[in-house]
């Protein structure tokens, strides 16, 4: 008789998977990643406000070893935000809200490619007034963009990917 009811429990008919299912997964994976992504964010605004601040005597080179420290630190929060979407991908589609889970990686995507592309943009900055300038082009569409994200996942149930401080 427990040889019946195993193989039914193994092979029977499997209960679907739902959006609270894929919540509690979700919420698992930024759990795991909250503490790379403090520090990857923590990392990055220092690094900006070294090259904001840099005297303006500094020489060209040094200026630009700090430009690109922080060019690589705020790519490290497009990679952090990438690994999350991913990790969310991997997760199964929960029953009625596929599309729902779909543009929520969407929005990761944009948001992580503001990220890189400010990045990218970065290594072209030559004094701390553009570097001051950009971010703050940067952090408007990202803050727009972010908001959409937290909305999103909101929805989904995934309450854990922000905190209350962000």
């Amino acid at each position: 008789m427990g040889g019946v009811l195993l193989l039914f429990d193994r092979f029977g008919p499997k209960s679907p998977f739902t959006l609270e299912d894929w919540a509690e997964e979700a919420n698992g994976i930024c759990d795991q990643n909250y503490s790379a992504e403090t520090q990857a964010t923590a990392q990055a605004t220092a690094s900006l406000i070294a090259a904001e601040t840099a005297p303006t005597t500094m020489p060209a080179e040094q200026f630009q070893g700090l430009v690109y420290k922080a060019a690589g630190d705020v790519g490290q929060i497009a990679g952090s935000l990438r690994k999350v979407r991913n990790q969310f991908d991997d997760i199964k589609r929960p029953e009625g809200h596929g599309d729902d889970v779909d543009q929520a990686l969407k929005k990761l995507d944009e948001l992580s490619r503001i990220d890189a592309d400010y990045a990218d943009a970065m290594r072209r900055l030559t004094t701390g007034e553009q570097v001051l300038v950009t971010e703050q082009v940067w952090l408007r569409k990202r803050n727009e963009v972010a908001a959409g994200v937290q909305e999103a996942l909101t929805k989904l149930g995934a309450t854990q990917c922000f905190r209350k401080s962000e």
